[in-house]
């Protein structure tokens, strides 16, 4: 009779144990290594990030701009006292096509920056869309 032998590594609740089949016998190891899973992606916005604590004010800030009726920039959104600079400049693009997306606002054109170091930069204009 002929002895076969089945190294398998298998997951079990995030670890990676080795079992051996020996027939008749099976034997179990201790695990050997850990499984890295990707965190669960966030839903939402949380105040423990301070990235979403700037986007929930920016998002109150965008929605008094456009109830205004008044073309604004993002620059206006500073120059109000209504937020700070975010902690990354890249927020400024989410925030505003998040707002355009959830028809907020909309784009009306390119217009000179008003921010200092950018004064001959254009950057877009917006308005609250209006609701019939």
């Amino acid at each position: 009779m002929t002895e076969s032998k089945l190294v398998i590594a298998i997951e079990v609740h995030g670890a990676v144990v080795k079992v051996t089949i020996n027939e008749p016998s099976v034997a179990v190891h201790e695990p050997v290594a850990v499984v890295a899973r990707r965190p669960e992606p966030r839903r939402g916005l949380s105040p423990s990030y301070p990235s979403d604590v700037w986007t929930m004010k920016a998002i109150e800030a965008v929605a008094r701009l456009a109830a205004s009726g008044m073309c604004f920039q993002a620059y206006d959104l500073i120059e109000q006292g209504l937020v700070e600079e975010p902690p990354s400049p890249q927020l400024w693009g989410a925030l505003f096509n998040r707002a355009e997306a959830d028809g907020k606002i909309v784009r009306v054109g390119t217009v000179p920056s008003k921010r200092h170091p950018r004064r001959r930069a254009t950057v877009v204009s917006w308005r609250g869309r209006v609701v019939l």
